[in-house]
């Protein structure tokens, strides 16, 4: 997750090592973050970075819902949620599986409450 990544790329020899790390995880995994979600993604389903992220927004969705955070006001975490320009029905998550290839579009929105003991990304994180 990007709030640990400063350490592993502290523990580099230099910058091409640093390069190389952010070039094997992708932009991706570069962006997701457990603690919020939050954000618009374009997922190749066929990747396996791509694939884990997108089954971890689903579990992510199905929290949410079974938690009753999906419902008026709020109505939705998955909006625009498209397989490959088709909309994917998202109102039962436990029913969503998403295939092994397509190019997977999302709009997720993380609607749990902001944890007490939780803290911005410092520049570097960000970076």
């Amino acid at each position: 997750d990007p709030e640990h990544l400063s350490v592993v790329e502290a523990a580099l020899g230099g910058a091409a090592e640093v390069s190389e790390l952010r070039r094997r995880i992708g932009p991706d995994l570069l962006q997701y973050h457990p603690a919020n979600p939050t954000g618009t993604w374009n997922l190749v389903l066929s990747h396996q970075v791509g694939a884990a992220v997108a089954k971890r927004l689903l579990i992510t969705l199905t929290q949410q819902q079974d938690e009753g955070l999906c419902r008026w006001p709020f109505h939705t975490c998955f909006v625009q949620c498209t397989i490959d320009g088709k909309p994917v029905d998202t109102e039962i998550p436990r029913q969503i599986q998403f295939p092994r290839e397509g190019q997977l579009k999302i709009n997720f929105v993380d609607l749990r409450p902001v944890p007490p003991a939780a803290r911005p990304l410092t520049p570097q994180q960000m970076s």
